[in-house]
């Protein structure tokens, strides 16, 4: 192992410190950006909840409070499922560290959202669907998927849209089983039957249906970038196969285990990036998946860089990223997303 790849595991990957020093400065990038551009509020067709519970973040300082707190939430998990099922070697903190990186670069992550309490629940679901690997009575975890995955639906209707995927995840961790298929159907069922029971209750089943309707708004029209924009994105794009090409290379030398949840993250973020481009009129929603997801290829790749490249690769992709941040802080001159 090269000295600066041995460095860079000893300061960065394996140190203690990490968690804490990223913790510092997504708190310093957030409330950096607070302070020059605040929270702009949107408002959410695409929830059964959110109407509910959405005047108690009206007051941007609340809101950056709480989203604040997601983001911690959310590395969190991703940390637990990362040592819990030792999806990576070596002890390493950039899963927790990432995670709370990629989400402070932009504004658009400081205001709290629906958003972020759907993908929580999806996140929860990962539990379960990896605890279903090779299990013979799998029927269990897949009705707990379910109930989970229609819990993130009433913050996010959109999230009803991974349904075939994880339906897909479940198959390639302990093959095709109608039982498990049919205990899905009925977690997913049991929430979504409470939640129309609810609205009968107060005669606005309208309401109820509402957001469904959001799933057949379509938009194929690209958006209208400038040349600044597309390059932007040319370049986030090139970055983005780059690692997860590098990643595969990693991984398939892992457990199985190990590969097929790493296999289903990826396809996570693939399938999350068509659906954006369907429906990047209509919601967010699956941007908040794509970044969260690659956050954790990324970090499982560079906690197992060996070469000084690597290191190197690590240096550009966070000072890219330092980059954007400085562009939205000084408020987005370069007009860019």
């Amino acid at each position: 192992m090269h000295q600066t790849s041995r460095r860079f595991r000893s300061n960065i990957v394996e140190s203690r410190f990490t968690p804490i020093i990223f913790s510092l400065i997504a708190i310093t990038m957030r409330l950096g950006l607070f302070l020059s551009v605040g929270v702009k509020q949107h408002d959410y067709q695409t929830s059964f909840l959110w109407k509910a519970i959405s005047p108690l973040f009206s007051n941007d300082w609340v809101s950056l409070v709480a989203s604040t707190l997601s983001i911690f939430v959310i590395a969190f998990v991703f940390s637990d499922l990362n040592t819990r099922f030792s999806l990576t070697r070596f002890r390493t903190s950039l899963p927790f560290a990432l995670v709370l990186f990629l989400l402070s670069v932009h504004p658009l992550f400081l205001r709290m959202s629906p958003n972020y309490l759907s993908t929580i629940f999806i996140l929860f679901a990962f539990s379960p669907l990896i605890e279903s690997y090779q299990h013979h009575a799998p029927r269990n975890y897949a009705f707990r998927i379910g109930v989970l995955i229609a819990i993130a639906a009433t913050f996010q209707v959109f999230a009803l849209a991974f349904l075939p995927l994880w339906w897909y995840g479940e198959t390639s961790m302990h093959g095709f089983r109608v039982r498990s298929f049919i205990a899905l159907l009925l977690g997913v069922l049991l929430v979504l039957w409470n939640v129309a029971g609810f609205y009968f209750l107060f005669d606005n089943l309208e309401s109820f249906i509402e957001p469904f309707l959001q799933f057949g708004k379509l938009n194929l029209i690209p958006p209208h970038y400038t040349i600044i924009q597309w390059s932007g994105v040319a370049l986030l794009s090139l970055l983005t196969i780059v690692l997860i090409v590098l990643d595969i290379q990693v991984f398939r030398r892992e457990r199985v285990i190990t590969q097929k949840t790493l296999s289903f993250i990826i396809l996570n973020a693939i399938v999350s990036i068509v659906l954006h481009y369907f429906y990047w009129q209509q919601t967010y929603f699956f941007i908040y998946q794509i970044i969260i997801m690659l956050s954790f290829i990324v970090a499982h790749y560079f906690s197992h860089v060996n070469k000084k490249g690597g290191v190197y690769l690590f240096a550009f992709v966070f000072i890219s990223l330092i980059m954007f941040y400085v562009n939205y802080l000084i408020g987005n001159p370069l007009e860019f997303l």
